[in-house]
């Protein structure tokens, strides 16, 4: 079963479980869970986010990442990760949880 990202309320739900709530707007993090949940939560997907400056997309997209796990709660059985080049994202769900 795949996550399920409801953008309107900002819950991002495994199993019908809350895992995450963004109560602010979060506009990267946003981006980057709307692609997962627009193309049906693929393994990966290619950087959602907006170019802008002076920080390039592969620092953006770190934050953003950075930003969605830190956000998780204790127990959430899932993670996302950078693929190591600022192409895109990858989420996984995690073993022990």
């Amino acid at each position: 079963m795949s996550p399920v990202w409801n953008d309107k309320v900002g819950t991002l739900s495994v199993h019908g479980r809350s895992v995450l709530r963004l109560a602010k707007p979060a506009k990267n993090q946003r981006a980057i869970l709307n692609a997962f949940e627009r193309n049906g939560w693929p393994s990966w997907i290619a950087n959602p986010i907006e170019p802008t400056y002076p920080k390039d997309e592969n620092q953006r997209l770190g934050d953003a990442v950075y930003g969605l796990n830190r956000s998780l709660g204790p127990d959430a059985p899932l993670q996302f990760r950078r693929d190591g080049q600022g192409k895109g994202v990858f989420w996984e769900f995690l073993t022990e949880k």
